[in-house]
């Protein structure tokens, strides 16, 4: 059974393996709302939570490659706010983390959170060299661990402790994040294996957002899956690349389960606001920036 910890506001209790973050680590602009950003940053991911509560808090799950990142931020985040309070990267694949070294140039980080997995790569030994310059902590989170802040939690759903890293992309940090019955689900690069087991651990429903696995691999988002969890909408984060990405075959897969599907190579970065009617109802506004 998965030890479970929950990550509140930041004070490390290493004793009993419980983390709790305190208000201090969340700082920066932001409204009242909850907003997911799909930023534009070629074939790659990287989105920006923002969550509301006495001061909004940013989690930035992945960086892209390179540099295109920090340019998305800008347009983003106001000039007196140059801090992400999570900086997390599902794996460790340069697509993901390559734009993080630039990212830490320009803004400030209260922590690093990713799957505890090692790479002997140019862009990881730099990324580490910078964590280490800037003092960043660094923190593994695996299947259990809860993110709470606010009325929203991200829960982080893969990978079990202990998983093999062998298959870099299998290893994944999963995350789905709720805000009281709102629900938005990032997977990172995994596969058709991992969603199966996802499925088979969690009793997953319907939710409102995918961000669609490993840029539309066919080997990612299958028919059981997303009949599982019928995404209202779908977001695909690609760029330009000799892969076939989005394939044919997902996209199909998407148009079964009547899911609007969004680009970031042809809709820009894609803003995600939530709504919420007087009756209590939230639903997600989206629009290009």
């Amino acid at each position: 059974m998965d030890s479970k910890r929950i990550i509140l506001f930041f004070v490390f209790s290493l004793a009993v393996f419980d983390i709790f973050l305190w208000a201090a680590v969340f700082n920066g602009g932001g409204g009242d709302k909850l907003q997911i950003y799909f930023l534009n940053v070629g074939q790659g991911d990287s989105e920006l939570l923002v969550l509301p509560g006495v001061k909004p808090a940013k989690i930035l799950i992945d960086s892209g490659p390179n540099g295109p990142a920090v340019k998305e931020l800008d347009k983003i985040l106001p000039f007196f706010s140059r801090r992400v309070d999570i900086a997390a990267a599902t794996h460790l694949d340069s697509d993901h983390t390559g734009g993080f070294s630039y990212i830490l140039k320009r803004f400030k980080a209260g922590i690093f959170a990713y799957n505890g997995s090692d790479a002997d790569s140019t862009v990881w030994k730099n990324l580490k060299g910078k964590m280490e310059e800037e003092e960043i902590p660094k923190l593994v989170l695996k299947r259990g661990d809860k993110i709470k802040y606010g009325e929203s939690e991200v829960d982080i759903l893969h990978p079990p402790e202990g998983f093999s890293f062998g298959n870099t992309n299998e290893a994944a940090l999963v995350m789905l994040l709720k805000n009281r019955e709102v629900k938005a689900i990032f997977m990172g690069d995994v596969g058709k294996e991992t969603e199966k087991m996802i499925v088979n651990y969690y009793n997953l429903s319907e939710v409102d957002i995918l961000k669609v696995a490993h840029h539309g691999s066919k080997y990612s988002s299958s028919e059981e899956f997303l009949n599982v969890i019928k995404p209202r909408v779908s977001v695909i984060e690609v760029g330009k690349n000799s892969y076939g990405h989005p394939t044919v075959e997902t996209l199909k897969r998407l148009a079964l389960v009547k899911s609007l599907v969004f680009r970031t190579d042809k809709n820009g970065t894609i803003k995600a606001e939530l709504i919420y009617s007087e009756n209590g109802k939230g639903k997600f506004i989206f629009s290009s920036i």
